[in-house]
């Protein structure tokens, strides 16, 4: 069996954004996402091409979007055989979607707010949302935060 990490960013809730996110991950069948702000979650199967076979767009209670996708942790081995760093990912998804924020972790749940989002990242907070994985580079407003 699998163990799976997730990566997410935490982005302003703009349609560009988003849309972006889902050009790129989500299969073009499911591509057609409302956009509400409530701490919504959406999984979509993903594309093809993408590095998994699932991806969340959630909108916080402030206006905010978390993206993100499940991946292989490496050294674990998925039904498909197939395994992926999940750092390069975070990287790109901080880089191509303007985040303000990521992390990876296991069993994340979607932040109800960005303010909730940064406290994990900033260890102030943990309950409730899985476990961040501090080993691994977090980004934080602009700045990637070394690991513990």
């Amino acid at each position: 069996m699998s163990l799976e990490l997730d990566v997410f960013v935490l982005c302003r809730g703009e349609r560009r954004i988003v849309e972006a996110f889902l050009e790129s991950y989500a299969d073009p069948a499911h591509r057609n996402l409302e956009f509400e702000v409530g701490a919504s979650v959406t999984y979509l199967p993903a594309a093809a091409s993408a590095p998994t076979d699932q991806c969340c767009v959630a909108f916080t209670g402030d206006g905010h979007a978390i993206l993100g996708l499940t991946l292989v942790d490496p050294g674990s081995e998925g039904d498909d055989e197939l395994e992926v760093d999940p750092v390069p990912v975070l990287e790109r998804l901080v880089a191509d979607h303007d985040a303000l924020a990521g992390c990876i972790g296991w069993e994340i749940t979607p932040f109800g707010t960005a303010q909730e989002f940064e406290e994990v990242l900033r260890g102030e907070r943990s309950a409730g949302v899985g476990d961040v994985r501090v080993d691994l580079p977090r980004f934080l407003r602009g700045e990637w935060l070394a690991p513990s």
